[in-house]
């Protein structure tokens, strides 16, 4: 592939001013970033050749991906979901491998166009770069990235005060939705959808349990409380895996535990949820814990909510699922695809304020006998309650439950399409039958009639 790409492109002479660019590119392609990713290296090398042009994603998706003449984007997400697989080996690359290099090559979000630049403002761009600038490369020591300057302590302040007005809003709504006249109309259990009435219908009370994050609190020399939170550590015994909560004890000594906050977008998802299901006199109760004592399971069916951090205390639970996310959720990967489904769900950025975005919706047997246990796991646990409480979400699930044989347990992975706040959309994107007593849950064929 390298000495393919080292060759002079048609019409171009061996001291073409593209000559940079190209030993760039065959760099790239020849690195361990990219060696055992052959299907990236072929979209690098279509985008390079037509980065003065305008391409849609269907010529993307036929001339580079080798899809068929009737493929639909509108449908089909592949080509979105692999120029952001693309963009994130790039930027592995020049983390590592490429850190040194004078030119990088950018695709900026809600575009399919490769750019290349030099890597830093000041530098001078080589022959054939559009003198156009890259902000430059966070050169910072790790020290240095940590260091709890008065511009931290005032980003702190800032960031608790956020947190407060999340706390109260959230607070707002429960009030809203609770105590307002009327705010719940009286229904009936034989109004919830097919999913949330198996869920019911053993007679057991619902639980929805909203796991607390780890927060490291400090007391500051000027009287005030640093509390800090490191989404890769959610065990207080954990802390010195983090550099960053190491640094922060070095400068004010050991912390302390805080476990009386709530991630937000879980406190509004569990919020829709309650008022969905009371609406329809189904009794339900909800709690912030990160118990997992067998108490909180015995005699209920219980609904986990939160993303794959905040629920690292119910791991024994999250063991028992086919389908695996990544710490930050923003990865959910697939073990076994079927023929038609890829190897992982992954965030993909559309465009600065458009993301689609995984999410697990998973229906267990509970652990006391008859009971349920319902997990929805993932960054946008809110989307997924819509998709849920919808008559389109429901249909889709009953369908995949349906060609499963009737499955009564499953695991199901939602793509939830978001514009800031607004859920676009949201679909099923894989399913998987769960059998208690199998190793894993049985796979689905959505084409199986």
């Amino acid at each position: 592939m390298s000495g393919i790409l080292r060759r002079p492109l048609e019409g171009e002479s061996a001291t073409s001013p593209e000559t940079p660019l190209l030993d760039h590119l065959s760099a790239i392609c020849a690195s361990k970033t990219f060696e055992n990713s052959a299907g990236l290296r072929s979209l690098l090398l279509y985008l390079f050749q037509n980065r003065n042009q305008q391409i849609s994603e269907y010529k993307i998706a036929v001339e580079a991906l080798s899809r068929r003449a009737d493929f639909d984007p509108h449908i089909d997400a592949t080509v979105r979901v692999q120029i952001s697989r693309l963009r994130r080996r790039l930027k592995e690359y020049y983390l590592h491998e490429g850190r040194d290099t004078a030119i990088r090559f950018s695709i900026p979000l809600g575009t399919h166009q490769l750019i290349p630049e030099p890597a830093s403002a000041g530098a001078s761009a080589p022959e054939g770069l559009p003198a156009t600038s890259l902000p430059e490369a966070d050169s910072e020591s790790h020290s240095q990235r940590v260091r709890v300057s008065g511009a931290h302590l005032a980003l702190i302040v800032v960031l608790s005060f956020l947190v407060l007005v999340l706390a109260l809003l959230c607070g707002w709504q429960y009030w809203q939705l609770r105590f307002q006249p009327g705010a719940i109309s009286q229904g009936s259990p034989d109004q919830l959808l097919p999913v949330w009435k198996d869920f019911c219908t053993n007679g057991k009370p619902a639980r929805i349990v909203i796991p607390n994050p780890t927060f490291f609190s400090w007391a500051t020399p000027n009287g005030s409380n640093l509390m800090v939170r490191d989404i890769h550590v959610n065990d207080f015994a954990d802390m010195k895996k983090s550099p960053g909560l190491a640094e922060l004890q070095r400068h004010f000594g050991k912390p302390e535990l805080v476990e009386f906050y709530a991630v937000s977008s879980d406190v509004l998802a569990s919020l829709k949820l309650m008022h969905y299901m009371e609406s329809r006199a189904a009794t339900v109760t909800t709690t912030i814990s990160s118990d997992t004592s067998a108490e909180l399971f015995e005699g209920e069916n219980v609904i986990l909510v939160g993303t794959p951090g905040t629920l690292t205390p119910f791991r024994h639970q999250l063991d028992r699922l086919y389908f695996k996310f990544d710490p930050e959720a923003n990865l959910l990967l697939n073990p076994r695809p079927l023929p038609s489904e890829p190897k992982e769900f992954m965030r993909i950025e559309e465009s600065p304020s458009r993301n689609i975005y995984p999410g697990l919706v998973a229906l267990l047997p509970g652990v006391s006998p008859s009971s349920h246990l319902m997990i929805l796991a993932g960054s946008q646990t809110a989307a997924l309650v819509v998709f849920l409480t919808s008559t389109s979400g429901s249909q889709a699930l009953e369908e995949a439950r349906s060609r499963a044989g009737h499955a009564p347990f499953f695991e199901a992975v939602i793509l939830s399409e978001k514009e800031g706040n607004t859920v676009l959309n949201s679909h099923l994107a894989a399913f998987r039958a769960f059998s208690p007593g199998a190793a894993q849950p049985t796979p689905y064929n959505p084409h199986k009639r």
